[in-house]
Parts: structure tokens; C-alpha cells; sequence
């Protein structure tokens, strides 16, 4: 689908197609937590003035390059994998949720990348700035990590945060909220996608 100012956004059927076309990695630890991510931020778009099908889209397909690497070069390959099907706001995010509250120089992720992505990434940021949406993808993304359900937390992540930093970002964000940030989150069903792709560990 057309957004005017975001460009192509993939739809439902899109997403899952993409989410379920990945093996190893990806399908076994991220796929529930990418696919609650998007539907949280889908859920949580119009109490703050941001567009469901966008946020879902951005949400669900945020770690879309663990399909391809373990390492921190995940942000390159899932930038890569959107761009190259012309989803390009998706893959801005992709890219910058991982930045939000982040000292570039100093984040770990960029250690594993070569110094021509690291360039790109430093470059990208800086032209791009910040936006609604990937400081929503990062928090609800980081919000999933301290959930008590072991498949929103895999065992993959390679993450560092600051816990009271983003306590507090969640606690600003709920004031914009109609209702407590857990209710946002959507029941699995079983036998529905994206448990019936799911392999337990």
C-alpha cells in the first residue's frame, strides 16, 4: 500500500509472508516477538497520532535481518532486505530503532559491522535523525525483553540498554495511552501465525 510522505508500506499479508520466509534464526527466537512487536505498535498508533499501518509494518519487520545474521550486522542485512523490495520508511527504521538513546561511537552493535556499513550507519543517522515511530518500535521492542514469557525475550538478543531510561520513556509514553501499555498486547492463539511457525527451544 501508497502512504503520501512514507512511501510503500507492506500490508498484512505481506508482513507474514515476509516474517515466514526466514529459516534458523529468525524463525525459531524472533518470530513471535516481531510479530506481537508490530501488533503493539499497531494497537498503540492512534493514541499517539501515528498511523496503524505504518507502525505495524515497522513494528513486525524490525528484525527482519536475524533471518540472515546472528551478529550485529543484522541492521544492515534487514535495511537491505526492505530497501531492495522498495519498503524504504520500513527500512529507515529497521536501521535506527536499534539507536534510540544510544552514543554511536560507543554502541557495540557497530563493532561487528566493516568500516564502509559503519560509515553508512553514522552518515544515515545523522542525516535522518530520530522519529515517532522508531523511538515506539525501540521502546515497545525493549518493553517485549522484560517480559515474563520466554519467547519474547530470545536468547539471541545482543542488545544493551539502560533499564531506567527506558522506565522512564515507558512511563511518558503511557500518558499519551488511553490504557496501561500491557493491554496493548495481543493473545496468541494457538495454531494462528505465528505459532504455527514457531519451533520451542
Amino acid at each position: 500500500m501508497y502512504k503520501e510522505d512514507y512511501g510503500n508500506i507492506p500490508n498484512k499479508d505481506k508482513i507474514i509472508s515476509l516474517l515466514a520466509s526466514p529459516k534458523e534464526t529468525f524463525r525459531g527466537e524472533w518470530i513471535i516477538h516481531s510479530y506481537i512487536l508490530g501488533a503493539m505498535a499497531k494497537n498503540m498508533a492512534k493514541d499517539l497520532g501515528l498511523d496503524p499501518d505504518i507502525a505495524h509494518a515497522c513494528g513486525a519487520l524490525a528484525h527482519i535481518g536475524k533471518s540472515l545474521a546472528k551478529d550485529g550486522t543484522y541492521i544492515i542485512k534487514g535495511f537491505n532486505i526492505l530497501f531492495k523490495e522498495s519498503y524504504f520508511f520500513p527500512a529507515k527504521i529497521a536501521l535506527s530503532h536499534a539507536f534510540y538513546h544510544m552514543d554511536l561511537a560507543s554502541f557495540g552493535l557497530l563493532s561487528d559491522l566493516s568500516q564502509k556499513d559503519r560509515d553508512f550507519v553514522a552518515k544515515f543517522l545523522y542525516k535522518k535523525g530520530r522519529d515517532p515511530y522508531s523511538d515506539l518500535v525501540y521502546m515497545m521492542d525493549k518493553y517485549l525483553m522484560n517480559e515474563k514469557d520466554s519467547y519474547l525475550r530470545p536468547k539471541s538478543s545482543i542488545y544493551t540498554y539502560d533499564k531506567e531510561d527506558l522506565t522512564k520513556d515507558l512511563k511518558a509514553l503511557e500518558v499519551s495511552l488511553t490504557k496501561p501499555i500491557s493491554d496493548y498486547k495481543p493473545r496468541l492463539r494457538t495454531g494462528k501465525f505465528p505459532l504455527s511457525l514457531f519451533n520451542p527451544r
